[in-house]
Order: C-alpha cells, then sequence, then structure tokens
C-alpha cells in the first residue's frame, strides 16, 4: 500500500477555516506527518504490547525517513516534534473521545476522502490550540501569551547563536500575524487558528531568514524559500511514497 501526504495533494480544497488556510504544502507535509502518527496511534485494546510497539517503531522509521530538508533549524524543529508528541497524543485522544475505535483499527484511516478533508483541517486547528493550552503557551481563549511564547522561543533556539540577532523580528512579525479574527458562528471555527497561524508562521520566518552560513543544500533551499514566498502556489516537488 502506499501512502502519500496528505495536505500535499488536498490543498484545492476550499478552507472554511479562518487563518491558516492550508495553502502552503511545505507547511502541509509536516503537519501530515504529525496528523499520520497520531491516526497511527488510535489502536485497538485488544492488540498486545509487541504489536503496538512494533508498529510505532516502523512508523517512527517511515516518518523520519520522509522528513524534508530545511534550510536551517532542523535540530530545533526536530526537538519540538518530539518533544509535543505525548501532548499531541493526549489532545488527539480528547478530540476523539468517544468516537467508535472500529475505525482506527490498526489501519490507516483513509485521509484522502473528500468528506475527510475539512475534519482533518479542523483537527490540526484543534489540535495547535489544544496542545498550546497544555504548554501554557496559549490562553483559555487560544489566544497567545506573548510573553510565555517568546521566551518559549527564545529558549528553544538558546543553542543556535545565528537565531539571536533574528528572533526578536521574528517572534514580534509572528505574533502580529496570529490575530486572526474568530467567526463564533462557524463550526469550522470551534477552535481558534491562532496557535497554527502562529506556527505556521514561526516555519515560514525562518526558513526564509535562513543565514547563508547555517544552509547546507543551496538548492534544495532555494527551491523550498521560493513556494514559501510564494505562498505555496508554485506546485512542489512529488511527494514521498513509501511501500507498507
Amino acid at each position: 500500500m502506499k501512502i502519500v501526504l496528505l495536505f500535499a495533494v488536498i490543498t484545492v480544497a476550499v478552507s472554511a477555516v479562518t487563518g491558516y488556510d492550508f495553502d502552503d504544502s511545505e507547511y502541509n507535509s509536516l503537519l501530515s506527518e504529525d496528523l499520520e502518527e497520531l491516526y497511527s496511534s488510535l489502536e485497538q485494546p485488544s492488540l498486545n504490547a509487541r504489536n503496538r510497539r512494533d508498529e510505532e517503531a516502523v512508523m517512527q522509521d517511515k516518518c523520519r525517513g520522509r522528513r524534508k530538508k530545511l534550510c536551517c533549524g532542523e535540530i530545533v524543529w526536530d526537538q519540538f516534534h518530539e518533544e509535543d508528541k505525548e501532548v499531541k497524543r493526549a489532545c488527539f485522544k480528547e478530540l476523539h473521545q468517544g468516537e467508535d475505535m472500529q475505525a482506527f483499527d490498526g489501519k490507516h484511516f483513509d485521509h484522502f476522502k473528500c468528506e475527510n478533508v475539512e475534519k482533518h483541517r479542523k483537527d490540526m486547528v484543534c489540535l495547535a490550540q489544544c496542545s498550546g493550552q497544555k504548554k501554557n503557551l496559549l490562553d483559555d481563549a487560544g489566544n497567545v501569551r506573548e510573553e510565555d511564547f517568546t521566551q518559549h522561543v527564545k529558549s528553544a533556539f538558546a543553542n543556535e547563536p545565528w537565531f539571536q540577532p533574528l528572533q526578536d523580528k521574528i517572534i514580534e512579525t509572528c505574533l502580529a500575524d496570529s490575530k486572526v479574527k474568530d467567526d463564533k458562528d462557524s463550526e469550522a471555527n470551534a477552535c481558534n487558528p491562532a496557535g497554527l497561524k502562529l506556527m505556521h508562521c514561526m516555519f515560514k520566518e525562518i526558513q526564509l531568514s535562513c543565514p547563508t552560513e547555517q544552509i547546507k543544500d543551496p538548492k534544495s533551499c532555494s527551491r523550498l524559500q521560493e513556494r514559501l514566498k510564494k505562498g505555496g502556489n508554485l506546485p512542489p516537488p512529488p511527494p514521498p511514497t513509501f511501500d507498507e
């Protein structure tokens, strides 16, 4: 069975979510990795511990193998990913509490059915809000706790000297960008999109601001930056696949 990155192929769908509109194929691929892992974690209790460990190990290897190269900051982004795993899993289970677990019987849920696209987008918005709140980076309404977020970013990048001259401008830009209008009448906005929009902005601004000496693969980075500047309007490279 071939599994292709989810959001890289559904960005043509119309999003009802205010804030991040899923038009950035590069960031979508990161969200897709998260979503793939999270759905794989919703397993039947009947699966024994050995099977669960084996499946998790295989899934981690596959995700590591398809993670895209970034211009810079890969170590920090990987740390974010690893540190947030348990928080996101807890949030994901809360979001799907009471759902029929038979739909997740150890097989990959069919993300590609059209009726699932908006559901998965809403999942990612609510997941970002829940995990941000658990980490005390978002308040009860889902808005950014600016001082806490600023300290969190500076601490995460403390061992990256190249980021120090850039951090204040990037953080200020993204805090402003996260202040999106919340449409209370829309079911799609049951969760505040500020958290997801904030993290997308951080990803984009960091990749566009990478100092030349930090870029290990100039050709790949140039392509990434070009797509980011165009807002995802350029076609991405063929999405990676893997055999199961």
